[in-house]
């Protein structure tokens, strides 16, 4: 589901953060580290502490 959701933003050029955003509502950080989008996620939550 996640990846599908990824797709469908960047086909309509969302940018990190507006996806990040959306799925950050919905899963913790833990659990989309834990799906393999740990370096994306990173970036975003040290981005947003920072």
């Amino acid at each position: 589901m996640v990846q599908e959701y990824i797709a469908v933003c960047q086909q309509e050029c969302y940018d990190d953060a507006q996806i990040i955003d959306v799925l950050a509502e919905i899963f913790t950080r833990e659990e989309l580290e834990s799906l393999g989008y740990g370096d994306f996620v990173r970036d975003y939550f040290n981005d947003a502490e920072g």
